[in-house]
């Protein structure tokens, strides 16, 4: 699983890289912007691995696991949240 997702944020870091470049977004928006679409890719490529899935089912009780979820719908946003410039 982590070779999968450091091969993922590679690749999708020179994604970005190069989207960033080829539409003139400044590096004060573009790199929070991607490191918070990093984030999410993993939290997304984590749940298509038994260990992935094994490790949110070993949560107890009720309200834990939503927040586990919540948590990680709330992390990337809030990493774009505290970039000094943003979209407008």
């Amino acid at each position: 699983m982590r070779l999968t997702i450091a091969s993922l944020w590679i690749i999708l870091s020179i994604a970005a890289a190069i989207y960033s470049w080829r539409k003139a977004i400044p590096n004060e928006v573009a790199i929070p912007a991607a490191i918070a679409f990093l984030v999410e890719a993993a939290f997304y490529a984590a749940t298509g691995f038994e260990s992935g899935r094994e490790w949110f089912n070993r949560i107890q009780g009720r309200w834990r696991p939503a927040l586990v979820l919540a948590g990680s719908a709330l992390l990337p946003y809030l990493i774009y949240c505290f970039a000094p410039e943003r979209f407008s």
